[in-house]
């Protein structure tokens, strides 16, 4: 097997060895899998639905995805809440100009920070109670987002108890968000789906991020992550980054997962 032969040629000059290798034509029940290096061996496929890993899955309330075409589609865009969203987008601007213009007369321009990020949380807690936000709702979350400190403070809640909630409303932003906005969201499911160890919906979505936004810094630095390698463990240093900044603002994220 040349290719093999290559790829192990190459991870042995970074000191990774090939511990066993297999090849499989398709992962689906009843498929042969056979071994390609070390002793031959082949079986059947068993059901990947049945596994242990599909079992964690299900205990912790995941659906289990089938392949990258079911992934895609999750996050496909949806034209409807997206031109519905885009009617409120304006509306929430302005609101948050006020609420800027407000927190700088008051001589406390962190107070419009503070605010714009205890909205979100409030409606993470919303979705975590099974609420189904509406486009206005959006708008203001997607607007609040472009607020720095209230963006970097969301890496922070994927360590906490409502990071799934907070990926089901990145999931559902990402379908109605443009331009920026979906670029943001999109960033921030692709960490959410990378620190849990989902590397291919990692993918998707930091290619969704960087399509919405070339240059978008966030998507560039986690989409060269992933290429390469890095495990999940190490990018928690943005939760640590998300909780000083909360801290910064008077907000206690409580405690991490």
């Amino acid at each position: 097997y040349p290719e093999l032969a290559e790829l192990a040629r190459l991870l042995a000059t970074h000191g990774v060895p090939i511990r066993g290798a297999w090849a499989v034509p398709a992962i689906e029940p009843g498929r042969t899998w056979r071994s390609m290096c070390g002793p031959r061996r082949c079986g059947p496929v068993q059901d990947p639905a049945a596994s242990p890993v599909a079992l964690s899955h299900v205990l912790d309330g995941r659906p289990i995805r089938r392949g990258r075409t079911e992934l895609t589609a999750l996050v496909a865009v949806d034209t409807e809440l997206r031109e519905r969203m885009a009617v409120e987008i304006p509306g929430a601007t302005d609101r948050a100009h006020e609420h800027y213009a407000a927190a700088a007369r008051a001589g406390n321009p962190l107070g419009y920070s503070r605010r714009a990020l205890e909205q979100v949380l409030w409606q993470i807690s919303n979705v975590d109670s099974g609420a189904r936000l509406p486009p206005r709702e959006l708008a203001d979350i997607a607007v609040a987002l472009r607020d720095r400190r209230v963006r970097d403070t969301m890496f922070a809640v994927a360590a906490t108890v409502h990071a799934d909630a907070a990926e089901q409303l990145w999931i559902r932003l990402t379908r109605a968000a443009s331009a920026g906005d979906r670029a943001e969201s999109a960033a921030l499911l692709g960490y959410f789906a990378y620190v849990r160890g989902d590397g291919p919906f990692a993918g998707i979505a930091l290619d969704i991020a960087l399509e919405a936004d070339p240059d978008h810094s966030m998507a560039v630095l986690l989409h060269t992550a992933l290429i390469s390698g890095m495990r999940p463990e190490r990018l928690r240093e943005l939760v640590r980054c998300g909780r000083e900044t909360a801290a910064d603002l008077g907000i206690d994220l409580g405690p991490e997962q």
